[in-house]
């Protein structure tokens, strides 16, 4: 409806009677203000004046970032916690594409192709069945924890909240660390415990109480450390926040208990080094008798001493008792013991570490790496270079979520830390603000400001790359965007790969299905031999669209044209993403006689070492198809 001039005279002299002064930090009259209006009116007022006064590709300041801030709390202290517990069965629960099915999927795993997310209607629904309730507040959720109710404000407190407005250096800490994957009432609860608990120290070390509440949000995956020792032989222990973050604190301020103060790390650095949920006793003895400097720290792995009788005996699981890190270096270890040794051991001493699995030419394989300088990590400590592990993966303690070493070193990028970055998230926050209010115009503005000022950034254009799919742009626009990508990122193999995928759905949907098989095998081509991992998840995805469509015929002739062009570089990874789901069909299907084919020709072509992980695998599925 168009609105008569001297109503939109008076609508435009009324905000701009009102508007902010964006230039100058958010002072306590601007945080009365928001407490006398409350978290939502305050959101809807400050999104209005932002979209006045923003002008996108502006120059950036910090009294910006911090006004955005401030919008975000508004936002986020707004939300009805029953709104997050939609998002926590949708991160938990996914329905089997084929039959319809709906299953939950255990902290620690990634969702599966076959599995689809639960819609939002779905989702809610499912908080009303006892039995799925009962399933998040006893598997997805830290023990005694339970699902939340009434408004995220109310879980914070009126005190707490004004304190967190107030605090322009913990807001920019706590929203570059929290994520889609945190269950935000419980990250807030997590938040003010440790403040309730510690009012002289909590600012002291903020932090080390943003990681604690991030991490400390989900329970911990069923098979943690790793999947090859029973859990109750792990000295597992999973304290109070209240409880960690004295700990923590503690062992920074007595002298030489950690090679690195938490107060000088960042939340998200910090979350691998607090994820040691271990009895004090383990730690303890770690700090006495793994002496190794920061810059040396990788020899701990080699310290463990290797049993090649167990690989002999295919004894891979840890039969030695309680696995005290005590008793891995009494009795000696295979990899996944002398990485989970490493890794627990630079915990304890303050270092951020992850415990990496991989596959290589003869199967898997765990080493560990961890973080050598600022922001400089060393991920390759007892990994083999001559078995071609192209990737590593550990979990994020932060979503449990598989986290390969690729994503680390683009996650932990040095142009994270510089203005440019931090004015590219601002032009994406107000982005989304304009797409909220429906304007994509200027929304679009945004996110080309967002990767002229940071084209390093996977985030600014992936924002761009929804925005032409969300606003039904041309496809012609949309693979020039992709294309454009695909060059800034020719150097960065998952990124480019990422585009190069995109692109050539474009093309497929477009009906030129010649030229979107082009670009994947320029993808299994240029990534055959470095990222070998790259190049199987492209012929993973094609054996299993054609095996999802019945095809059983085309998927056996796809299987054996990857296994020939990639098959030896793949190597664990091939057999895993491709080989198994094609076996697993085969004989599901009753082929017997196929399968043992095509077992024969795996073993020809991939020459596993016997007694390692992939002549076992192979093993496996001969017995089964027998």
């Amino acid at each position: 409806m168009k609105i008569p001039a001297p109503a939109f005279v008076c609508l435009l002299a009324s905000v701009c009677a009102h508007a902010m002064d964006f230039k100058n930090p958010p002072g306590p009259a601007d945080i009365d203000r928001i407490f006398a209006e409350g978290f939502p009116a305050a959101s809807g007022r400050l999104e209005r004046e932002f979209a006045a006064a923003h002008k996108p590709g502006a120059q950036q300041t910090p009294a910006f970032t911090a006004w955005l801030d401030l919008w975000r709390w508004c936002g986020l202290l707004s939300r009805d916690a029953a709104a997050e517990n939609r998002a926590l069965v949708q991160r938990r629960f996914f329905r089997e594409k084929k039959t319809d099915t709906i299953y939950y999927l255990p902290v620690g795993n990634a969702q599966p192709p076959e599995l689809e997310t639960l819609d939002t209607t779905t989702a809610a629904a499912a908080l009303g069945d006892a039995s799925a309730v009962s399933r998040l507040e006893n598997e997805a959720l830290p023990a005694g924890s339970r699902l939340a109710s009434g408004r995220l404000s109310e879980i914070v407190g009126g005190e707490f909240a004004r304190e967190l407005l107030d605090d322009p250096s913990f807001s920019r800490a706590f929203f570059s660390t929290v994520s889609d994957s945190d269950y935000l009432p419980l990250v807030l609860a997590n938040l003010r415990e440790i403040r309730e608990s510690h009012p002289a120290r909590w600012r002291e070390f903020a932090s080390l109480a943003i990681a604690l509440a991030v991490v400390n949000d989900s329970a911990l995956p069923p098979f943690w450390p790793h999947a090859q020792v029973a859990p109750n032989l792990v000295p597992k222990r999973v304290p109070p926040v209240a409880e960690q973050f004295a700990a923590w604190s503690a062992a920074a301020s007595a002298p030489g208990k950690l090679l690195l103060d938490p107060r000088k790390l960042s939340p998200s650095q910090l979350k691998f080094a607090i994820d040691a949920f271990v009895e004090p006793t383990e730690l303890d003895w770690a700090r006495k008798n793994v002496r190794l400097s920061r810059s040396n720290f990788g020899r701990a792995f080699s310290q463990i001493r290797y049993r090649e009788d167990r690989i002999k005996s295919r004894a891979f699981e840890w039969a030695g008792g309680p696995y005290t890190l005590a008793a891995i270096s009494g009795q000696g270890g295979i990899c996944v013991d002398q990485a989970h040794f490493a890794a627990i051991a630079g915990k304890a001493r303050g270092l951020p570490t992850l415990f990496f699995t991989g596959q290589g030419s003869d199967g898997g394989h765990a080493w560990f790496g961890y973080m050598r300088g600022d922001d400089r990590w060393e991920l390759d400590c007892g990994r083999y270079s001559q078995q071609n592990y192209a990737v590593g993966r550990a979990l994020d303690p932060q979503s449990w979520l598989p986290i390969s070493d690729h994503e680390l070193k683009l996650l932990s990028a040095r142009f994270r830390d510089k203005p440019a970055f931090a004015a590219a998230m601002n032009e994406l926050a107000m982005a989304s603000v304009y797409s909220k209010n429906g304007d994509p115009v200027r929304a679009r503005a945004c996110l080309d400001a967002a990767i002229r000022a940071c084209p390093e950034s996977p985030e600014a254009w992936d924002a761009k790359a929804a925005h032409l799919a969300a606003t039904g742009a041309p496809p012609s626009e949309a693979a020039r965007f992709h294309e454009e990508a695909i060059r800034r990122f020719s150097n960065v193999p998952d990124l480019k790969v990422r585009h190069q995928q995109a692109l050539a759905e474009i093309r497929r949907s477009a009906g030129d299905s010649l030229e979107a098989q082009k670009i994947e095998r320029q993808i299994s081509t240029q990534n055959r031999r470095s990222r070998s991992d790259l190049s199987v998840s492209v012929a993973a995805q094609k054996v299993r669209t054609l095996l999802d469509a019945g095809d059983i015929d085309a998927a056996a002739a796809e299987f054996h044209r990857q296994l020939l062009s990639i098959g030896k570089e793949g190597g664990g990874n091939f057999a895993n993403e491709v080989a198994v789901p094609f076996l697993a069909a085969l004989l599901e299907s009753g082929n017997k006689a196929r399968a043992r084919r095509t077992l024969a020709i795996l073993r020809r072509e991939l020459s596993p070492e016997r007694g390692q992980p992939l002549d076992l695998l192979l093993a496996q599925f001969e017995a089964a198809s027998r």
